[in-house]
């Protein structure tokens, strides 16, 4: 779990006008809260196990969070959601290498946190989609949108491009390798090569075509 301090409005700041609230309770609280959707599923998690896992009190947990639903999103918007190899100043000639590897970290990211996501993105909570959507999947469809709009300005990408769709087929590639190795656990898939033939795929499809060299006549 990373010890990044959640920033829902609930659990941001200090416990009124007391004392600051103890950070490392609450990064506690997100370990065990983690850990225990992650072995049992969310709907068997209680705010006494997260307690008892933690080692706090329930009092605890709700000045920091009013509802278990509260705390689940946090559980997802403690994680880093952003894709850092997406680089705006886009090099010459690198945009391949940055989409490779923009999709490589994607699916490396959502390899530790698939025992995670897996059950808090099953048939979630308003409260919880909400907290999902912008702050875990908004951001790393940003950052792949800056990656994007540099390679149309730098000339490497078609202008006429959806760049929306363009996102999608990026993240259908991560949502397609999670779903296989849920349905199938014990399967190989070998994330380099599935993220090569992806990414050269779509830029066979959206890159813009390099023109053939003029045929000149050959002289004796």
């Amino acid at each position: 779990m990373a010890e990044t301090t959640p920033t829902m409005p609930w659990a941001r700041g200090t416990a009124g006008r007391g004392r600051p609230r103890d950070g490392s309770i609450t990064l506690r609280v997100l370990g065990a809260a983690s850990a225990l959707v992650a072995e049992r599923g969310r709907h068997r998690v209680g705010i006494d196990d997260v307690a008892a896992r933690a080692g706090v009190s329930k009092p605890a947990i709700y000045r920091r969070w009013p509802s278990k639903e509260a705390l689940l999103a946090d559980v997802l918007s403690a994680e880093p959601p952003r894709l850092s190899g997406a680089d705006p100043g886009l090099p010459e000639g690198s945009i391949r290498a940055q989409l490779l590897l923009v999709l490589r970290r994607l699916l490396e990211h959502d390899d530790q946190l698939e025992p995670v996501t897996s059950h808090l993105t099953t048939q979630l909570d308003e409260e919880v989609a909400q907290a999902f959507e912008a702050r875990y999947i908004e951001p790393r469809r940003a950052d792949l949108r800056a990656l994007l709009a540099a390679g149309i300005e730098a000339g490497q990408i078609r202008a006429d491009l959806d760049v929306e769709v363009a996102i999608d087929l990026v993240f259908a590639t991560a949502v397609f390798y999670d779903l296989r190795r849920f349905q199938r656990p014990g399967l190989a898939l070998d994330a380099d090569d599935l993220t090569e033939r992806v990414i050269d795929s779509l830029l066979g499809g959206f890159a813009v075509p390099v023109p053939a060299r003029p045929v000149g006549r050959r002289t004796r």
